[in-house]
């Protein structure tokens, strides 16, 4: 029977200890995330998105042209591009209604960013309303509950300001879809999901647009026609982000299918 083998150094009183590591104190705050990293306090869960993840969000095309094609909603929002004829103080008061509804769309953007522990404008109502909830109910905040709010009221006065004719309520509806689609970007840029319902609503815009200038054209109307040539383009732009998205994601799955194939011929050649 063989010996065992001795140490060669004989001793392992020779060896020169390790340091002792500094012990950990319950409740200690993380280190702070380096500037352009998501925070350490940001929302995580099974299936969220990595830090990695995020950071290539900011530079996707499709999400990219949605949020330009809804800043490009919300000004031509603004214009009275419904080709009516609404009285000056009515006229004057629906734009102020307008103005009240891209203010609850604001509210509703503070929202998501306090639900990402991002800065935010306010310092009120950043908290969750409905804390230890899952998924939609435990990302509102008191922001969003504020911002809906206004959005509501401001809506049921609208109905009486210009109850004489209701289809300049389009032009609210536009605004609301241009402030809702810009947070909801920002949301998704900070780890939220992306819904295809919100480019799909663009393109009732798109419709409705070439409508209303085909009709403010014919009535010489021509602010509307302006309004009406810039709701088109928007809702024309954020149609394109729908094929733009199916072109990459073509991509990406062929993409994901070479390199499972690549995978399988390596695992193929190793075994031989």
């Amino acid at each position: 029977m063989s010996q065992p083998t001795e140490p060669q150094s004989g001793d392992f009183a020779d060896l020169e200890p390790l340091p002792e590591l500094p012990p950990e104190v319950p409740g200690t705050p993380a280190a702070p995330a380096a500037p352009g990293e998501p925070s350490a306090r940001a929302p995580r869960g099974p299936g969220a998105p990595s830090a990695a993840s995020i950071a290539a969000r900011a530079q996707e095309k499709a999400p990219q042209l949605l949020k330009k094609a809804s800043l490009i909603l919300i000004g031509g929002s603004l214009l009275p591009w419904m080709p009516v004829s609404l009285p000056g103080n009515t006229a004057f008061a629906n734009l102020g209604m307008k103005l009240a509804l891209l203010l609850g769309c604001w509210l509703v953007l503070q929202g998501v960013l306090a639900h990402f522990n991002q800065p935010t404008k306010v310092q009120f109502g950043k908290q969750p309303l409905l804390a230890g909830k899952k998924g939609m109910l435990g990302a509102i905040t008191g922001l969003h509950a504020l911002g809906t709010l206004v959005i509501l009221v401001t809506l049921a006065l609208q109905l009486k300001v210009v109850a004489a004719d209701l289809k300049v309520l389009g032009e609210s509806i536009t605004m609301l879809l241009g402030g809702l689609t810009f947070a909801h970007i920002v949301g998704y840029e900070k780890g939220g999901k992306f819904s295809p319902l919100y480019p799909l609503m663009f393109l009732g815009c798109a419709l409705g647009g070439l409508a209303s200038l085909v009709g403010a054209i014919n009535n010489a109307k021509w602010l509307a026609a302006l309004g009406s040539a810039v709701i088109t383009s928007a809702g024309v732009l954020a149609v394109y982000t729908i094929a733009v998205a199916m072109m990459q994601a073509k991509k990406d799955g062929d993409i994901k299918r070479a390199n499972a194939l690549e995978a399988r011929k390596q695992a193929r050649g190793a075994k031989r």
